[in-house]
């Protein structure tokens, strides 16, 4: 089977990386998806199963890289403890973290969930956005 991860609308029509956001053309373009498809039915109809392959972009880098297994190669699992206001590796003493719902907290109309109704994907700055909401950095 041939996966594709991309950092795109949902429709594939506008490219939604948040660490290049000046960049909305898709990747994969268009006719490289379509040759993928048709490469996919050929191999299919000449009865040879289809090549594991896994594509997955590279946020901030705008490439692809592929691997036949996932997680790829070299890639290690690692355990995150939470501390306050971060992720890391050092698990700390256990404790609480109180959250109320901030009911204004949004991703805005131009995330990537906007890009349905047509607005290009447009992620800015979202300390301000982070600040009404429980999150850690890592």
């Amino acid at each position: 089977a041939e996966v594709w991860i991309t950092a795109n609308d949902h429709p594939s029509a506008l490219r939604g990386d948040p660490l290049l956001p000046g960049r909305t053309d898709p990747a994969p373009a268009p006719q490289d998806r379509y040759a993928s498809y048709l490469r996919f039915l050929r191999e299919a109809a000449a009865g040879h199963p289809p090549a594991r392959r896994i594509h997955y972009y590279v946020l901030g880098d705008g490439n692809f890289r592929t691997a036949e297994t996932w997680p790829p190669a070299g890639v290690a699992s690692r355990t995150l403890h939470l501390g306050n206001g971060t992720l890391g590796g050092a698990a700390g003493k256990a404790g609480t973290r109180a959250y109320d719902v901030d009911f204004s907290a949004t991703a805005g109309v131009a995330s990537r969930w906007g890009t349905q109704f047509g607005v290009p994907p447009s992620y800015a700055d979202r300390a301000a956005e982070d600040r009404k909401l429980a999150s850690f950095d890592s």
